[in-house]
């Protein structure tokens, strides 16, 4: 009542600011398990003092009764914007890296507000692990869910009877997360995402459901999805290599050319959240590392250089540099020189050898 009374004032001071205003926008669950969005405006407020501060002021916060996609952030957000009549003072939001966030940002950008670019920009918190920790704690509440599952076999038959009823594919379980297996966090993924629509409403199950830290919003089936297409790749060369007798030694520089292309391109991809980027970072910082390592050997340069589908064709597809091509083919034709290549068969005149057997055929009796 309070809050409704003063919303008339907040309107008039907000109207009557000629500057710019920021949104800060935030979305969290109570611990009575609802969902609130957090609106506040920052404003530079010029006082008669002539010193000019930030001014801070909280704008509205709105229960969210459907799902944490970027699109309904958006609405939300439209709608307080609106209400208070600033949406062309707007020059900018501030939010978290959630990749829903990035989408609401994307979406308020289609309103064509007068200041509002809608460009994102990402700034790297050098105090915090925010971004590393966005990835884990999404990887614990998978963790959580498949532990409940495991060892609750009434949470299980209830948790089969609501993927049934949603339509989700089989089988009607998440996969367990092995740390001695990293594959199985892929695995454990896929699950995840197969079964994310009974998920969500079998979290909140008040007696078979998980503990509501464990509960999953939108912004962690996006990151499983965003994770398991970065993840695909090192599946199926995991899958390749463990086949008896499939493993060359050529395919390791393949590989290793495969997965750097790869999380280049994850790195590039706006598509992807800043914590799955940064992970990818870290990714291919250890993957030239071993690559680095293959260099102190000459065999798997030389294995493609003998190898008959690839050749010298591959590093130039590969567009590696011409002095490592070079050395490559150097390295191939020593190694032939000095190991393989046939030696010399120095020619030996045949000396006569005379028969001292007695003559012993028929045609000696005559």
């Amino acid at each position: 009542m309070l809050y409704s009374a003063i919303q008339q004032n907040c309107k008039a001071v907000l109207n009557s600011h000629t500057g710019a205003l920021y949104l800060g926008v935030d979305a969290w669950q109570s611990p009575n398990g609802f969902d609130i969005l957090g609106v506040v405006i920052y404003r530079l407020e010029e006082p008669a003092s002539g010193k000019s501060k930030l001014e801070a002021m909280p704008l509205d916060f709105v229960r969210l009764s459907q799902r944490h996609t970027g699109e309904d952030l958006a609405k939300t957000v439209c709608l307080v914007v609106e209400k208070f009549g600033i949406q062309h003072k707007i020059c900018g939001i501030v939010s978290d890296n959630a990749s829903n966030n990035a989408v609401m940002v994307r979406e308020l950008k289609k309103q064509k507000w007068d200041r509002f670019k809608g460009e994102g920009q990402w700034k790297k918190q050098p105090t915090s692990n925010g971004d590393q920790d966005g990835c884990r704690e999404s990887l614990t509440k998978f963790r959580g869910i498949s532990k409940k599952l495991r060892y609750s076999p009434n949470s299980k038959a209830e948790f089969i009877k609501i993927c049934g009823d949603k339509g989700c594919s089989t089988p009607h379980t998440v996969e367990r997360d092995v740390y001695t297996r990293w594959d199985s966090t892929y695995i454990q993924l896929v699950s995840i995402i197969r079964c994310k629509d009974a998920i969500l409403e079998w979290q909140r199950h008040k007696q078979h459901g998980v503990a509501r830290r464990y509960y999953l919003d939108q912004s962690d089936i996006n990151l499983a999805q965003d994770l398991a297409a970065a993840l695909n790749l090192f599946y199926e060369i995991t899958q390749q290599v463990s086949i008896s007798g499939s493993p060359r030694l050529s395919n390791t520089v393949v590989f290793i050319d495969q997965i750097t292309d790869h999380l280049s391109s994850a790195i590039s991809s706006p598509t992807y959240p800043p914590s799955l980027r940064n992970a990818c970072r870290l990714g291919l910082k250890i993957t030239n590392k071993y690559c680095s390592l293959s260099d102190t050997s000459p065999l798997y340069r030389i294995a493609i250089i003998l190898h008959p589908s690839f050749r010298d064709k591959y590093f130039k597809l590969a567009n590696w540099e011409p002095e490592w091509v070079t050395e490559a083919i150097r390295l191939a034709r020593e190694m032939w020189v000095l190991f393989y290549k046939p030696k010399p068969v120095e020619w030996t005149p045949s000396s006569s050898s005379t028969n001292n057997r007695p003559k012993s055929s028929m045609l000696a009796g005559l």
